[in-house]
């Protein structure tokens, strides 16, 4: 098995336990990438089943928002399309329908306009079935991979996501 320094040398291990030094190795070839994503992909795909096992209505983008309204609490659209860093449109889509699935509230003061959305007892019950199952979907691949050290791949992820940014 080869490993890759930072430095671009390559190291060869003698037996099938990563080395420390192994394990720090700078992956930057387009296959190493390569490999980064598709196990990205299959966990992901794990996550989005297991929400979909508890809710076939629901994507991602519905469990940030009613995640977001159980940690900040009611707020107007256009505040959560700020602080999920999506588009108000989408947030009012997500909106609409997480309303008629009566996992959201909608309230208006005296505007339709200033409506405000927060989080129902539905909405905080369907969230709690989701956390539920994600935890089992990570205990299968905890038991799975007993070994796996996973803070290397969320750095990996995290600066691989950086680098997609568009906003800088």
């Amino acid at each position: 098995m080869q490993t890759q320094k930072a430095d671009g040398m390559k190291t060869e291990l003698a037996s099938g336990e990563p080395s420390e030094k192994a394990s720090r190795a700078v992956v930057k070839s387009g296959a190493d990438v390569a490999e980064v994503v598709i196990a990205a992909t299959h966990l992901s795909a794990a996550f989005a089943d297991a929400l979909k096992s508890v809710e076939p209505e629901l994507s991602f983008t519905h469990w940030d928002l009613l995640n977001l309204l159980r940690r900040d609490g009611p707020m107007r659209p256009f505040q959560a399309a700020a602080r999920l860093r999506i588009s108000r449109q989408l947030v009012f889509q997500a909106a609409k329908k997480l309303g008629r699935l009566g996992y959201i509230d909608f309230s208006s003061e005296q505007d339709r306009r200033a409506v405000t959305i927060s989080l129902s007892e539905a909405g905080s019950q369907v969230l709690d079935r989701v956390e539920t199952r994600f935890r089992t979907v990570a205990d299968v691949l905890s038991e799975r991979v007993p070994t796996a050290n996973l803070r290397p791949l969320r750095t990996i992820l995290g600066l691989m996501t950086n680098g997609f940014d568009t906003r800088r």
